[in-house]
């Protein structure tokens, strides 16, 4: 017997959600394959497009409102669920209030029931909790660097300015 299932997707910008390595369609391609799989029935695919650090989240918030129509939720991996260890803690114990299972296509169901599956979940989410530490100093030290060295963190569109590069000819009219 099938059980049903909702599929919840998470990504931090725009920009990732086309990436076809890590993008919603490959989070969900993954999703899917799990659910023929632990035979679940996905029913409906839930995607957010937010940082996993923040915890207000609308497709999530459907979800939750959605809960009644499902057996289970299915991410790609812990991490699409939170990136801090409070908020992974939050959003895992807001699917179990709702009578959620909750289930990762890396690491399979996991229950706070059982000693070791509770700990494994608090173990990953220290990690990601750290690698999103690591990600963002290195993307602080990255525009640090530019800044130092004077370039602009954005590209500049303005006149006497072209491939961040000074345009000698227009920029004597600026001057």
């Amino acid at each position: 017997m099938t059980r049903s299932a909702a599929v919840y997707l998470r990504v931090s910008s725009a920009g990732q959600a086309e990436d076809g390595a890590y993008g919603l369609a490959a989070q969900e391609s993954a999703c899917q394959g799990y659910a023929a799989r632990a035979g679940l029935e996905v029913q409906q695919v839930y995607r957010d497009v937010i940082t996993g650090t923040r915890e207000q989240r609308q497709a999530f918030q459907q979800l939750l409102s959605d809960a009644g129509r499902y057996q289970s939720v299915i991410v790609s991996s812990l991490d699409r669920l939170a990136r801090t260890v409070p908020i992974a803690y939050g959003l895992a114990g807001a699917l179990a209030e709702a009578g959620l299972e909750l289930h990762s296509t890396l690491e399979g169901p996991v229950s706070f029931e059982d000693d070791s599956n509770s700990l494994m979940f608090g173990i990953s989410a220290v990690l990601f909790d750290a690698e999103r530490r690591k990600i963002t100093r290195r993307v602080m030290g990255g525009k640090l660097a530019k800044v130092r060295a004077g370039k602009p963190l954005n590209k500049l569109r303005a006149y006497g300015w072209k491939n961040d590069q000074v345009e000698p000819t227009e920029a004597a009219w600026v001057q």
